[in-house]
């Protein structure tokens, strides 16, 4: 069933009473069913992924009893065209990845390895499971360089060959070191990041003759290190941290055995916001919250990445509970983003990104630099919302105003870069401060 028929542009920066549910996406779609059963955490979803098969779009996500599969039609709809069951109706996590025309599917509750092959679409995939080499696996991912597969089910990390559209090869070495405990992992041509949950991140050159295991244990603000992702250009790898008010990081990954923290993000909006799951495509870092939905941030600068924009998928209280956004896909060629929310189904979105975001008009404002303020000159007498934030993503300063040329006292700030956010009636731009040594 869908919660939106017709697409709504969403393009809204702020309000003046706080934060408006989104910022520079459109929502497509959103299909949800309230008559699955709940999970043990009462929620329904898990995760999403995407794929394209034949020139044709379609969307994936897991539930307490399944996956469901949806084609993404012309008209911007999510057409479920097939459910497959699972053995079990609480399941809490599953996990996907697809590779040369087959889509990978497993779940910690249930053991197993769904293979679902897609030459059978548009009308539906054809499953087989292998239950033999597989039991309860809680993350999969899939480094196409080399074609292997490597498994989180937390004793080991175990690594398969795919040698074929259905067949499954163990790899030696058949295990890895788990540290503390292998949540997840990003590969790519043997180079391993291992989210290795409280020990914090290891990554390993399986290339060598003998593994080069190297540890990141000790970070800035750590937490439960979750998930992460390597840029395209493997210069930058960023990693989330799935506790209450830790940050996401973002690393300067030119030397993949020196890691270096460049900036760390974190939304304003609630103090014990917690990251899940995160996507990097070009130069755009993709975030799924808990509860503070999907973020976008522009990281082509490593030490002063800017949020770019955002949709709250989720709009009950706030709390430290599992609820909220929990997946994020971002490599649909159409450029249609996926979320999936533990209550609220899966989202279909686009992304609309005006320049002002970056460089703001100066027909809109101009900036005066001086010793101990910022003098903000607007061309009207409007009320304009004016915040700034840190750059971890603290929010330090905030004030409406109606005046034409605005003194912003910044004598007790440290010096270094911060994030404006200026809205107004008829304009809204987002850009930096920099406030000098002096």
């Amino acid at each position: 069933m869908h919660k939106v028929i017709t697409p709504l542009l969403v393009c809204l920066l702020f309000s003046p009473t706080g934060l408006s549910q989104s910022q520079n996406i459109i929502l497509l779609d959103n299909w949800d069913n309230d008559t699955l059963p709940l999970d043990p955490y009462n929620s329904t979803f898990n995760e999403c992924w995407g794929f394209e098969y034949n020139g044709q779009e379609y969307a994936v996500m897991g539930s307490t009893v399944g996956t469901h599969i949806f084609k993404i039609t012309a008209t911007d709809q999510l057409e479920e065209i097939q459910f497959l069951p699972g053995n079990i109706d609480w399941a809490i996590h599953r996990d996907y990845h697809d590779y040369n025309n087959i889509l990978y599917g497993v779940s910690d509750e249930e053991p197993g390895l769904d293979i679902m092959d897609m030459s059978t679409l548009p009308d539906s995939l054809t499953r087989t499971r292998d239950t033999v080499q597989f039991n309860n696996t809680h993350n999969i991912f899939i480094d196409s360089a080399t074609a292997t597969m490597y498994c989180c089910d937390a004793s080991m990390t175990d690594i398969f060959t795919i040698a074929g559209p259905d067949s499954l090869i163990p790899k030696a070495p058949y295990g890895l070191p788990s540290f503390d405990y292998v949540h997840d992992i990003y590969a790519r041509r043997d180079t391993l990041f291992m989210n290795s949950s409280f020990y914090g991140l290891c990554y390993i050159d399986m290339g060598a003759v003998s593994p080069v295991i190297n540890s990141f244990q000790f970070y800035p603000d750590k937490g439960y290190n979750h998930s992460g992702w390597l840029s395209d250009d493997g210069l930058v790898y960023v990693f989330a941290d799935e506790t209450a008010g830790k940050s996401v990081k973002v690393c300067d990954a030119s030397d993949w055995s020196d890691l270096q923290v460049t900036a760390q993000i974190m939304p304003s909006t609630f103090d014990s916001t917690m990251a899940h799951n995160l996507m990097i495509k070009d130069s755009l870092l993709f975030i799924s919250y808990y509860y503070d939905g999907l973020q976008v941030y522009d990281i082509s600068d490593i030490y002063n990445p800017i949020r770019v924009a955002y949709y709250d998928t989720y709009q009950g209280a706030d709390s430290t509970v599992f609820e909220g956004a929990w997946g994020v896909y971002c490599y649909l060629p159409s450029g249609r983003i996926l979320v999936s929310d533990r209550h609220n189904g899966l989202f279909l979105f686009d992304m609309d990104i005006p320049s002002s975001i970056t460089e703001p008009s100066s027909q809109d404002l101009k900036i005066e630099t001086h010793a101990n303020k910022f003098v903000l000159n607007f061309n009207n007498y409007d009320e304009k919302l004016i915040r700034v934030f840190s750059q971890s993503g603290q929010l330090i300063f905030e004030e409406t105003t109606t005046d034409q040329s605005y003194n912003l006292d910044n004598s007790s700030w440290a010096s270094g870069t911060y994030i404006y956010q200026i809205t107004g009636d008829q304009f809204g731009v987002n850009g930096k401060l920099v406030k000098a040594d002096r």
